[in-house]
């Protein structure tokens, strides 16, 4: 075999290498795999963006004394809770308009962490961190939905755990070449916990092959 056609074999061998290796970064980059990273990424990122708009402007405003009212029984448990309507609407106010503040930046930041490897694309074992990056770009959709719930859970024996907390439901947009998803990110961050005690009862009993034992 003589040179020319030994080189011939290798550009050969060469052009089909880069096809296939086109053909299958390109259907990688489509792939379920790579928008499942892309929307994780983004909504941890959307989400510590707005617990922390709530954390700094929001939870550090709250007045506490009067947000929850609390009746007592002779023996001092609980036998009431009562949500103060006024500082909770004005929660609700100052979360929406601190979300909507810091959202409406999103477009002139950069955010660092949300970027897209372009190793993953390749393989999510073996180049999960190599290459160069692409810039996932996040933008919000819509109007900031905001709530603030109560719930009361079982806790321990005839106590309870009553938690309130603000609810926040935000839409985005995740877009990198090519590609555009949206997303809905819901966070949920505590503001009370507090524990409701019950009488504990003074004789406990247990079920045994059909017989009640004390």
């Amino acid at each position: 075999m003589n040179s020319k056609k030994i080189v011939f074999f290798i550009k050969l061998f060469t052009y089909i290498f880069i096809i296939l290796f086109i053909i299958t970064f390109i259907s990688n980059y489509f792939s379920d795999r790579v928008k499942t990273y892309i929307k994780q990424k983004a909504t941890l990122e959307s989400s510590m963006i707005i617990a922390s708009a709530i954390e700094r402007e929001v939870l550090s405003n709250i007045d506490l004394d009067n947000l929850i009212i609390t009746v007592k029984s002779e023996n001092e448990n609980i036998d009431s809770i009562y949500i103060n309507t006024y500082q909770v609407n004005n929660i609700l106010a100052l979360t929406t308009s601190s979300i909507t503040s810091q959202l409406n930046n999103l477009e002139n930041q950069d955010l660092e962490q949300l970027t897209l490897p372009l190793g993953i694309i390749l393989s999510d074992v073996l180049f999960y961190d190599l290459g160069p990056e692409i810039k996932i770009k996040l933008y919000p959709v819509g109007a900031v939905k905001c709530d603030v719930k109560s719930v009361i859970e079982e806790y321990g024996i005839n106590n309870s755990i009553f938690r309130l907390e603000i609810d926040v439901s935000v839409s985005f947009a995740v877009v990198v070449p090519l590609q555009r998803e949206e997303i809905e990110v819901n966070t949920a961050i505590p503001v009370v916990v507090q524990i409701i005690q019950g009488e504990v009862p003074r004789f406990y009993f247990s079920s045994k092959d059909g017989k009640i034992l004390p």
